[in-house]
């Protein structure tokens, strides 16, 4: 799944540098520290100018299989775990 979610995660980058400049565009960027145990925030894409001229859009990538063993286990429709 990680490398699925990293592939996934590059072409998008790929895809908005194409579409708003190279530039703009950067990966797995920290937007907030972790303190005392704390884990952080972290994005997975930030692109500027793609809301607002120099404003910068972060993007977090999931990957969700709705037909994993523990999803299906409890008889839950695609509807509801991707809710």
């Amino acid at each position: 799944m990680i490398r699925l979610h990293n592939e996934l995660r590059d072409t998008f980058a790929e895809l908005i540098g194409m579409a708003w400049g190279d530039a703009g565009v950067r990966r797995e960027v920290v937007l907030k520290e972790g303190e005392e145990g704390e884990g952080g925030v972290r994005a997975d894409i930030v692109a500027r100018g793609v809301w607002e001229r120099q404003a910068a859009a972060s993007f977090d990538i999931c990957i969700t299989d709705p037909d994993a063993t523990s999803y299906a286990s409890k008889n839950r429709s695609t509807k509801s775990i991707l809710r």
